[in-house]
């Protein structure tokens, strides 16, 4: 009797649980994906929203429920590769539409904008070959987002994009008792021409093609206080470079000492980064320009 009463309670359990199951399926079926792209808060392109006019690449893989990224990426299934996702006027969908099974975990991975020539690989993670800094393009990537359920983000990923260039910034000040009007700032040996790869970490691999680039657009009277001279998205690497400043030094009598006077920052060193916002301080006298060690800063972009 009592094992005919184990057996009756295991298959009710049995039934429940099938009810569950079903009604489950009947509450959570499956979804179509979407996403929510967003730029990185700090920077100040697009205004810290991403355009609804620039369509972004996905590439989307799928795992089972009980199975992670970290451990299994070599595993899971395609679901979107290199798909164009576009604002409808109500949200961003893949097209064609991509449907997203309920009982599988999706991973991520984004680039933008669109058009932009690029790739995937699970080594490298978003791949962009050939690309050229002085296209006017500014590269966007995200990923990976991993481990997503449909559950908990009803079917809508969010894409955190992060910028693949460097900004890198100039601001000069005056520590001369002369007058000191910058008329030009250049960094020359600047690479502009190579590949980004976003995996195992964001990095850029240049090639030997390089260019001397303008910081300053118009004369700027430098003061005690710091001023930006202009900014620059430049392609990530390793820099040894030459910064040569033309100014004009005033004297007190208001006259020009000499004009276009050349100066030249004695030693820059440094590393650009993707996704990082390199800013410098030049102190200037009317004949030389340094860098102090408390005023180089880096942020993330």
């Amino acid at each position: 009797m009592k094992t005919l009463t184990r057996s009756l309670a295991a298959l009710f359990f049995s039934l429940f649980l099938l009810a569950c199951t079903d009604e489950e399926r009947a509450v959570w079926p499956a979804v179509e994906l979407s996403f929510s792209p967003a730029i990185n808060a700090s920077t100040r392109a697009f205004e810290g929203v991403y355009p609804a006019d620039e369509p972004f690449t996905v590439w989307a893989f799928a795992l089972p429920g009980d199975k992670r990224w970290d451990s299994n990426a070599a595993d899971a299934a395609p679901l979107a590769e290199g798909c164009s996702v576009e604002f409808n006027g109500e949200g961003w969908v893949p097209v064609p539409a991509v449907e997203w099974p309920r009982e599988n975990n999706l991973t991520c991975f984004a680039v933008a904008p669109g058009g932009i020539a690029s790739g995937f690989s699970l080594m490298d993670g978003i791949t962009i070959e050939d690309f050229d800094a002085t296209s006017g393009i500014q590269p966007m990537f995200a990923g990976p987002i991993a481990d997503c359920t449909a559950y908990n983000t009803q079917g809508c990923i969010v894409l955190p994009f992060v910028h693949a260039l460097s900004k890198v910034e100039f601001c000069v000040r005056s520590v001369s008792d002369s007058t000191i009007i910058v008329k030009s700032l250049t960094v020359d040996g600047v690479k502009y021409k190579g590949c980004f790869a976003s995996l195992p970490f964001p990095h850029w691999e240049p090639d030997d093609e390089k260019m001397c680039v303008e910081f300053c657009s118009e004369p700027l009277v430098a003061g005690r206080v710091a001023k930006s001279v202009g900014v620059q998205m430049l392609m990530g690497q390793r820099i040894d470079c030459k910064v040569v400043l033309l100014v004009d030094v005033i004297d007190k009598k208001g006259d020009i000492v000499e004009p276009g006077r050349r100066i030249e920052v004695p030693v820059f060193v440094d590393l650009w980064s993707a996704g990082k916002y390199n800013r410098y301080v030049l102190n200037l006298t009317a004949s030389s320009a340094y860098t102090d060690s408390d005023v180089l800063k880096r942020f993330d972009i």
